[in-house]
């Protein structure tokens, strides 16, 4: 059993470490925080935390299921099956042994017991390749008597990996006494003897890096505190603002910076030909119309089972003085219109305000005619003429849509089949009545004149395939003039349960149901003739979604859709299992038999890991776009847990 723990009992699987370093993470005593140089553009920072060990516990439970799966012994199977000489496979599986037998080696659980702390930065891993691989470095504060055994354990493992690449990568240990550090570095050969992989051991801390540049500046603040560090700036601390700093989980993102150094990355590499200075001039421009968030900065604590994370995303002042179209199209004005309609027995909803593209689009046809003139006034000509002829407007009748409040509420079925187990109603809030209405008349007489046809031709080509039959009616039921759009599918001796959509439009809403009853009591909600938002169960309390605008909101019950991915994998493991089994009866050859059995044991897995799974309540969501001395987004998001005892 391959089980690694905390000292507050937490499970920290080695191979998945570092992506646990990317959740949001904190900044309480800024040990390990400090060797992170202020020209980073992202840190994300922990500290062990007892209110949070559940989630450690939970998620370890996940990845230890993973482990358990074997998908790497899977592989090897599927290798073996695929004919590879039984003396490479013999040396594969030894070379896998090994490899484990050094990963099991470290004591994962005293280096990320207290302390760890993940940042990136812009300088190129590889030299040669700009941006295309940031640097990274990590830190850990373990405890001070297991940093002996790290230390060989660790450096066991590189040598380890150059030992299995026949001297392509070179392993390397530097003293560095005058300043207190042990350096272990992985070298590239064939790219000059490159640094890739770097460890140094200081005092009580240990700094992982990618990146000789970063890791170098990284260590220098390790040996040398006296340097600046991010989390020592201004510009770190008014990104938090009102934010808890104490929180055990932190991330800053400093996106600002992170574009400044892609730019400054990037030009230098655009040659000095005409056609190259006018590449050089729109990617310049490219940079500036990406300067729309200046910085993000993410908290993570725990209340009880429930965690509660907050975000701050802070705009740049200059796209907000300047107009800049991602600014305008991403913050619309917002309103609480649609969450009326959210009754107490929803299951969950996504409220949304929509993407206003009306300036991309304008921004894109000026930006057109100014790079590419002759050619861009033969082809917007083009579209604005046939704009004209078809009666449409590309502003009015289509970007409008994708710029409207919109939300899908799903509810209990009142007839569930295993196609829709759950009633859905989506509520379009349309700009632009008229014009929607125009299209979907449009879209109406396009069905009516191509779908039948194009059905009918393809069973005359294909007499013995087996093709869906599509219906478009007029929908009897509570709302009239709407209409019904289903899909049919007849498989011998049984008919397939399919998905099927009331539309319609009324007043100025675009309407989208499986069901007109759903669709009255999402009325009746906003009328207030029912229990709405709330009296909802999962808002108990009414802390999770405030009064006011919001800009988006959504009630996901994870509890609930794993259960229900659960139960699809399953079916879909039975049918593989009948399916595969037909197979091999049909073909009897031995190697396709084992690659079958291999291929077979995949969905079990899966369902297996899925099956662990089961701490998840629900997860409620909502932003809001606030001004503190910027216009800035907040976010907060709300996960309910279960508890040991309620598992």
């Amino acid at each position: 059993m391959f089980r690694i723990r905390t000292a507050l009992g937490r499970p920290r699987p080695p191979l998945l470490l570092a992506a646990a370093l990317l959740i949001p993470v904190p900044l309480v005593a800024a040990q390990v925080a400090r060797v992170v140089p202020d020209d980073a553009f992202l840190i994300s920072h922990t500290v062990a935390d007892e209110g949070m060990a559940f989630v450690d516990e939970y998620a370890s439970e996940v990845l230890q299921a993973v482990r358990d799966a074997g998908f790497d012994e899977l592989l090897l199977d599927i290798i073996e099956s695929g004919g590879l000489p039984a003396e490479e496979m013999a040396q594969i599986r030894m070379l896998r042994r090994y490899l484990w037998a050094h990963i099991d080696a470290v004591d994962w659980e005293a280096l990320g017991a207290h302390e760890s702390v993940f940042a990136m930065d812009m300088r190129p891993m590889v030299p040669w390749i700009p941006g295309a691989l940031p640097s990274i470095i990590m830190g850990f504060r373990p405890d001070p008597a297991a940093v002996p055994g790290l230390e060989k354990s660790l450096s066991q493992l590189l040598k380890f990996f150059s030992q299995i690449t026949q001297d392509q990568i070179l392993y390397e240990k530097i003293d560095r006494e005058v300043q207190g550090s042990t350096v272990y570095n992985l070298r590239v050969r064939a790219w000059s003897d490159l640094p890739i992989v770097q460890i140094a051991f200081h005092g009580g801390e240990i700094l992982f890096a990618a990146g000789e540049s970063f890791f170098e500046s990284a260590l220098a603040r390790l040996e040398d505190t006296s340097g600046t560090s991010l989390v020592d700036t201004e510009r770190y601390a008014m990104a938090f603002g009102e934010l808890d700093r104490a929180a055990p989980r932190k991330t800053f993102i400093d996106v600002d910076k992170l574009l400044d150094d892609a730019q400054e990355q990037v030009l230098p590499f655009i040659g000095d030909s005409f056609t190259n200075t006018m590449e050089r001039d729109l990617a310049r421009e490219m940079f500036d119309l990406a300067h729309v968030v200046d910085t993000v900065a993410m908290t993570a604590h725990a209340e009880g089972h429930t965690v509660v994370a907050e975000h701050w995303v802070r705009f740049d002042q200059r796209a907000v003085d300047e107009g800049n179209p991602i600014y305008l199209a991403m913050c619309k004005p917002a309103d609480n219109d649609l969450m009326d309609y959210v009754p107490a027995d929803a299951t969950s909803f996504s409220m949304s305000k929509g993407v206003d593209l009306v300036p991309l689009y304008r921004y894109a046809r000026d930006r057109y005619k100014h790079y590419a003139p002759y050619e861009a006034e033969q082809v917007l000509v083009a579209l604005d003429t046939a704009q004209a002829a078809f009666g449409l407007d590309v502003e009015e009748d289509i970007l409008s849509l994708f710029a409207s409040d919109s939300i899908t509420i799903q509810l209990p079925a009142a007839r569930p089949n295993a196609m829709q187990p759950e009633d859905y109603v989506v509520l379009v809030d349309l700009r632009n009545p008229e014009g929607t209405k125009e299209l979907v008349k449009r879209f109406e007489g396009v069905y009516a004149a191509c779908v039948p046809w194009l059905v009918e031709e393809l069973e005359k080509r294909e007499p013995d395939a087996i093709f869906p039959t599509f219906t478009l009616e007029d929908a009897d039921g509570l709302f009239p003039g709407m209409k019904h759009f289903a899909m049919h599918m007849k498989l011998p001796f049984m008919a397939v349960p399919m998905p099927s959509m009331t539309y319609g439009i009324l007043g100025d809403k675009l309407v989208m149901t499986s069901s007109q009853e759903a669709l009255a009591v999402c009325f009746e909600a906003a009328a207030g003739e029912v229990d709405g938002i709330a009296d909802h169960p999962a808002m108990a309390g009414g802390e999770r979604l405030p009064d006011g605008p919001l800009a988006y909101a959504t009630l996901i019950p994870y509890g609930r859709r794993f259960q229900e991915m659960l139960a699809g994998f399953q079916m879909a493991t039975t049918g593989l299992s009948m399916g595969l089994d037909a197979a091999t009866r049909h073909n009897g050859k031995a190697e396709v038999q084992a690659m079958v059995k291999t291929v077979s044991g995949i969905m079990p897995r899966i369902a297996g890991i899925l099956s662990h799974i089961d701490f998840l309540e629900d997860g409620v969501t909502y932003a809001q776009h606030r001004h503190v001395g910027s216009p800035a987004l907040y976010a907060r998001t709300t996960t309910r847990y279960r508890s040991p005892a309620e598992r």
